[in-house]
């Protein structure tokens, strides 16, 4: 009796653990789930993860952790967790539409029609894939069958953006951009929260110069996405375009007080006062900054470009040094170092700027910018690994940036490996090649 009692106890603790881990991935799931709606990625990853070590194979998690990778622009890794999902289970319709989009987003139109044809299959009504099969037909130049489908799936739901996308470019390209407008305000009606759709109302009312119906919808973004710099960016453009520079001011100020803890809000009233009201204006908004934020760095760095836009280098420098005396491991403190180093060496001062980049990676060893001309200054002093170390770290993490490309490429020849300068070469001319599909 006594030893059946142990084991009923052991099974017993074995069900509540098993519990706790179903309630703890549910838990953790949620939260994924709520941080990505809220575009914090990082929190999201995490959770996620946690899903995964208390079961590797929750499908959900998966798919939250192939979206954080497709909001994070990481297309292979987004692809790998999908397809990692339809291993498991390749019915999983989740996981099949994931993959739709992905493969509608990088123009692998084809691929996306498979995918979607697949999703049909068993579920012939599927009105979002048939929307995003729509867009891949047009990219296979199949516009009659995508309309037609796109008209399907707007029977079943008037809202689905991609379908809505697809009759849009149809119907303005046929002339009847009235015509797509009420289409879209329907869609508007029924999938009110898909800023897609506001977007294409911008493009549609633009084409039929509906100025105040730009705005209007312009607005509409802004006022619902208060935190959002681009939206924000977007309409001021909009007012400089049509010659309203105190509406833009008062929207990039707007913007600035909605968003008090925005240092770079701040900063672009600075730099909207210096490009489209004056230099004076500028300078004495950065100042007001500084004096009511005085160890915030970047303001300094902001009120030192002012100063040296116009050739004054002396007063230039004399702030940024402020800026780094202030808190010299602030990213205005490294944006300050930077900029002297780069002053440094039009002087022909390779000593001390050397040193101003050598400050900054010491702080921040992956800076791009002080890598990129620290390498330039290695390369011209004829310390060739020096530079080609430096360079090789700049494109590990920016694979496109051009500059260290092509002075990698330079470097690789000067020391001999021509094969590798050529790789690279081609690299940067694929870089500068144009999209053959836009």
């Amino acid at each position: 009796m006594k030893k059946f009692g142990l084991v009923a106890l052991l099974f017993a603790l074995v069900l509540v653990g098993c519990g706790d881990g179903g309630d703890r991935q549910a838990k953790y799931l949620e939260r994924a789930k709520k941080y990505l709606a809220e575009d914090n990625l990082d929190k999201a990853r995490i959770d996620a993860s946690n899903v995964l070590q208390i079961n590797p194979k929750n499908a959900e998690a998966r798919l939250v952790l192939g979206d954080i990778h497709v909001k994070s622009g990481d297309i292979r890794k987004a692809y790998g967790m999908y397809q990692s999902v339809l291993e498991e289970d390749d019915s999983n319709v989740e996981a099949r539409v994931a993959i739709v989009k992905l493969y509608a987003s990088v123009r692998a139109y084809k691929e996306a029609v498979e995918h979607a044809d697949k999703v049909l299959a068993v579920q012939p009504e599927n009105a979002e894939i048939m929307g995003y099969k729509s867009v891949a037909l047009v990219g296979l130049q199949q516009k009659e069958e995508s309309r037609s489908l796109a008209e399907k799936a707007l029977a079943l739901d008037p809202g689905n953006s991609p379908a809505l996308g697809v009759m849009t470019q149809s119907l303005v390209e046929e002339g009847n951009a009235s015509a797509a407008l009420e289409m879209l305000n329907k869609g508007q009606q029924a999938n009110p929260d898909d800023d897609r759709i506001i977007m294409m109302k911008i493009a549609v009312l633009e084409k039929m110069d509906n100025q105040s119906g730009v705005e209007s919808e312009l607005s509409k973004l802004v006022a619902r996405h208060p935190e959002s710099s681009s939206h924000s960016v977007t309409l001021a453009r909009y007012y400089i375009r049509e010659g309203r520079f105190d509406d833009a001011e008062q929207e990039v100020r707007s913007f600035a007080e909605k968003n008090p803890d925005s240092v770079e809000a701040k900063r672009r009233v600075i730099s909207y006062l210096q490009q489209h009201k004056s230099r004076e204006a500028a300078i004495a908004q950065a100042e007001a900054y500084i004096e009511s934020n005085p160890d915030q760095s970047e303001f300094y760095t902001s009120l030192a470009q002012l100063y040296l836009f116009v050739g004054e280098k002396e007063k230039g420098m004399e702030i940024l040094r402020t800026a780094v005396d202030r808190d010299p491991r602030s990213v205005g403190a490294i944006e300050a170092r930077n900029l002297l180093g780069a002053i440094h060496y039009k002087d022909k001062n390779m000593d001390k700027a050397k040193q101003m980049f050598d400050e900054v990676l010491e702080i921040e060893p992956q800076n791009e910018i002080a890598l990129t001309t620290r390498a330039g200054l290695s390369l011209a002093a004829g310390e060739i690994n020096d530079g080609i170390a430096d360079l090789r770290i700049v494109l590990k993490n920016n694979p496109a940036n051009s500059t260290a490309l092509l002075a990698l490429a330079q470097a690789q020849e000067i020391s001999g490996s021509e094969g590798l300068a050529l790789d690279n070469l081609k690299k940067l001319i694929a870089l500068k090649e144009p999209d053959a599909q836009t």
